[in-house]
């Protein structure tokens, strides 16, 4: 058995699965049919202290913030608030996130929420 880790904030949050390897490739087992492919990734992993992930939706976003815990190093306070998609909700949330001296955001949205020219 093979311990898989993949896009994990710590290196102790370890999923188990079946596994066998196949030359640079790690082929994912289920049921006894081949499921995946995993391609060895040429990036380091990278941890980022301070980040913040944003869920999209039409009338809000959801972000929740993880920064680093000063007062327990190697632990991590969470924030997780809805902010409209409004302006000034919008402009708020920005403040908050460079107020957490958050470095890095990710987004998630299920549809298309960029304007284009002429659309």
């Amino acid at each position: 058995m093979w311990e898989l880790q993949c896009c994990f904030e710590h290196a102790d949050q370890i999923r188990h699965s079946h596994a066998a390897l196949a030359g640079d490739h790690l082929v994912v087992l289920g049921g006894g049919e081949e499921v995946a492919v995993l391609e060895q990734d040429p990036q380091n992993e990278e941890i980022i202290a301070r980040v913040a992930a944003c869920d999209v939706g039409k009338a809000e976003v959801v972000c929740c913030a993880r920064v680093s815990d000063d007062q327990r190093p190697g632990r991590r306070l969470q924030e997780v608030v809805s902010y409209s998609t409004m302006t000034r909700s919008l402009l708020r949330m920005a403040d908050r996130l460079a107020e957490l001296g958050v470095t890095r955001v990710v987004m998630e949205a299920t549809s298309d929420y960029v304007r284009r020219e002429g659309a």
